[in-house]
Parts: structure tokens; sequence; C-alpha cells
């Protein structure tokens, strides 16, 4: 009798019951069609590696992180997420569409997380240069950098949420244009700066010093606190710090003639 090979397609046969006869015929048919080789796609058609999710993320306290912003919260924080994670992160200076490099400074009780804005690798959405040289670092402006029709757009887009989502109103309804419709067109105003009749300014013994990032590697340090000689300020408090107060020269809130009080030497006597 003529000895056959044993393949592995003949053992599976064998520990599964199937009868040689029948696992020869299927070594036939194997061994009769022709192997096609499996087409190439263009290198323009590959499909792109899809981006793992990251629901269960969880940013740790000091760690840098690049972030993409999608909304502008309430205080005009924005609201940031890492690639692939739904973990909210909110970020001073970050605006929708913006992408940057952040460090997570705070984290609430693990349903969200504060960040510290490091730098911008892509800008965002309606971006325009800030007025004033400080807006940002200062903490009465959150939006300097962001057109002003883009600000009354998010602006619009906040009371509807608050609409929606805390006043229970049908978003159909709101979105009519009867004339009883609830939420109205956003009145702009004539003048975008110098509107204000009324502004609190702090006045400290430690002032916050302006510092420009520096890169060490792959590592980036984030804008520290010194204090000055004198020591003494007028101004502001810089986003976060409480017991930091930015000196300023004239502020874009006020009138003008509020700005010569800064030029006084007179305020820093007791």
């Amino acid at each position: 009798m003529a000895a056959h090979a044993v393949t592995p397609l003949t053992i599976c046969c064998l520990r599964r019951g199937v009868p040689l006869n029948h696992s020869r015929r299927l070594l036939a048919v194997a061994a009769a069609a022709p192997e096609s080789p499996a087409p190439t796609p263009a290198p323009s058609q590959l499909p792109l590696p899809p981006v793992p999710p990251r629901k269960g993320y969880f940013p740790k306290r000091g760690e840098t992180v690049e972030l993409t912003c999608e909304a502008l919260a309430f205080k005009g924080k924005g609201v940031c997420k890492v690639a692939g994670s739904t973990f909210v992160l909110l970020c001073d200076g970050a605006l929708p569409g913006e992408r940057l490099i952040a460090r997570v400074r705070r984290l609430r009780r693990g349903a969200f997380a504060e960040a510290a804005k490091l730098r911008t690798l892509e800008p965002h959405h309606d971006a325009i240069e800030a007025p004033c040289p400080l807006a940002a670092d200062c903490g009465g402006c959150k939006t300097q950098s962001l057109a002003y029709a883009a600000q009354i757009r998010h602006k619009h887009h906040q009371v509807r949420d608050l609409l929606v989502n805390f006043g229970k109103f049908d978003p159909k309804r709101l979105e009519s244009s009867e004339p009883d419709d609830i939420l109205k067109p956003t009145v702009q105003c004539d003048e975008i700066f110098r509107y204000r009749n009324k502004m609190e300014f702090s006045f400290g013994t430690k002032r916050w010093v302006q510092k420009e990032l520096k890169d060490k590697g792959e590592e980036v340090e984030v804008k520290q606190e010194t204090n000055e000689t004198d020591g003494y300020a007028l101004g502001l408090h810089a986003p976060g710090f409480f017991d930091k107060v930015l000196h300023v020269q004239k502020c874009f809130l006020q009138s003008e003639p509020a700005d010569k009080l800064f030029k006084k030497p007179g305020w820093i006597l007791p």
C-alpha cells in the first residue's frame, strides 16, 4: 500500500472524524484552485489607519498633551479633547478649530481637567491679532484673538444650548423665524472696545512677569510667575493666580481718560 503524505488538513480531518477519501478530495480541490494575487490599491487609495478610540483616557497632572479645541465654554474657556478621546479639558486661550500643545494643571474630580496653553500648532478659525499685547496673559479678555462676528456666533450657540439643555425648549421652536420665536438675533455692539463704565483693578505686592516659552528638547516650560524687586503692581489677575497681579498701563475695556490713572506715580504711595 502506497504511503500518503500526512498534511495538517489530514490530521484535522482525522481528529474530526472525516473520512480520508473526503479529505483527499478537499486536498485535490485546494491544489487545483489557482491562487489569485490580491489587488494592490494605489497609494492614493490606501485607507488611512483608524484613530483608536481613547474613551478610557484620563490625563495626569503635569502631562503635556496635544489638544484640539471644539467649542467655547462659558467664561471663554476652550473645550478641548485629545484625538480619539471623549475626556474634556478646559483651556484658556484655546479657540474653536485650533490645535495646540497644553499642560494639564488641575483635575476636577474626574469629570474634566484644566490645562494651560503652551503653543499653537494650527491657528483657530477666524483668527485675528489681539489688539492688546497683554491679552494672552490677562484675565480680563478671553477672546480678543477671535473675530467679533465669530464671538457673536458662539455666544448665540451658548444661549441656545442653555435654553435646550436647561430650559427644555424645543430646538425647532428656537430656530423658527416666526415673530414670536424665543431666541432673537444677537444685538451687536457699535463699539467693541472702550465700552465699560466700571472697572475693578487689583493692587498687590506680587507682580506677574511675562516670560517667553523656552524649548528644551521635547519639554516645554510653562510661563512662570516671579516677584520683581519693587513688587508693586496695579492691574488685573493672571488667569488662575489670584495672588499675582498683571501690571497694566492701559486697558481696552475702559475709556481712554481712565487710562491716565495708571500713568500717575501716586498710586504706589500708601
